[in-house]
């Protein structure tokens, strides 16, 4: 769904009311054994952050294919990096 800001008044007032909501939003109590409240698209958008600094995960098990599959090409696949 794409919304036209302009509906909502000028770009920094859509924007600073954006804001307002999602603080609000994050100073929600959360229910018992859930680390706190999320917004659509906040945990993708801090996976996609992780992946872009770290790399992206890849199963133990899939790593020799991976490893031996790239060989073909020439692509020596980057070393391993820390996941935490």
């Amino acid at each position: 769904m794409a919304l036209d800001s302009a509906a909502f008044g000028d770009a920094d007032g859509a924007s600073a009311a954006v804001d307002a909501t999602l603080s609000t939003l994050k100073g929600l109590p959360s229910t018992d054994g859930v680390k706190g409240v999320r917004y659509p698209g906040e945990r993708s958008a801090s996976v996609a952050v992780a992946r872009a600094e770290k790399g992206v995960p890849v199963a133990p098990k899939v790593r020799p294919e991976l490893t031996e599959g790239t060989a073909k090409f020439g692509i020596t696949p980057s070393e391993r990096r820390s996941q935490d």
